[in-house]
């Protein structure tokens, strides 16, 4: 079930005649080297193939990003910038269920369950391409300065989110290698559904994670959250 993903033909000129100008030129130009950096990496993506892609010539390319180095980063940061933007909600919450000392253990619980659920949606229902996917992955197996602006922007704070929920339900220390680990492990197991599609795909023997499979991913992770919240400690030791 291996899915191609296909570049868009070379156009020489935005529908409608001339070239969009400003940040709207910019955020375009940004969402089409995602595609191709995405694809080809950076070393494969061409400044040329991209301006073509965009429909402008290499000069305004130029103009708005000096180089291929900088529309890399451009592009890193656009992608943290926008996941942040969908994230900035539920993030604001999972904060202020923690800063409460009203907050109870289901609290927590439930709290944590809608940031993660959150990011599932996100995932596998918004319009993020294949190639916003695989230019993160790119970054995760050879990281470049890209990756920090992903992962200080992006990945980090979620995970440290993580960790301070994990810390509060297991009567642990944020700083405790256990409480790190068991985060990591709840961030990974959502992200792999996007990451790693195919095979989910395949031992599901499905073609699409419908909404019914989308609510039992959801539902098996309430139920191993709750599991965490009910055990004072983690019940294996180092």
């Amino acid at each position: 079930m291996n899915k191609r993903i296909e570049i868009p033909a070379p156009r020489r000129h935005p529908v409608g005649g001339g070239y969009p100008r400003g940040e709207e030129a910019r955020a375009h130009i940004i969402r089409v080297a995602i595609e191709a950096f995405g694809v080809h990496g950076f070393e494969g993506a061409s400044t040329r193939t991209i301006a073509e892609m965009a429909g402008v010539s290499a000069p305004v390319l130029q103009y708005y990003f000096g180089g291929k180095q900088r529309l890399y980063l451009a592009c890193a940061d656009f992608i943290a910038t926008t996941i942040g933007s969908r994230l900035g909600s539920n993030i604001a919450g999972a904060r202020q269920t923690l800063a409460s000392e009203k907050s109870s253990r289901k609290d927590l619980v439930l709290q944590l369950h809608d940031l993660l659920s959150a990011i599932l949606d996100m995932l596998l229902e918004s319009d993020m391409t294949e190639a916003w996917t695989l230019f993160v992955m790119r970054e995760q197996a050879h990281p470049t300065a890209a990756f920090e602006t992903i992962f200080e922007r992006m990945q980090g704070p979620v995970i440290r989110l993580c960790a301070a929920f994990v810390a509060k339900l297991s009567d642990l220390s944020e700083n405790d290698p256990q409480v790190t680990i068991t985060a990591l492990s709840l961030y990974g197991q959502i992200t792999s559904f996007r990451s790693g599609r195919e095979s989910v795909l395949r031992v599901l023997g499905t073609r699409k994670l419908s909404r019914a499979y989308l609510a039992e991913i959801k539902s098996a992770l309430f139920r191993q959250l709750t599991c965490l919240s009910r055990a004072s400690r983690p019940r294996f030791k180092r």
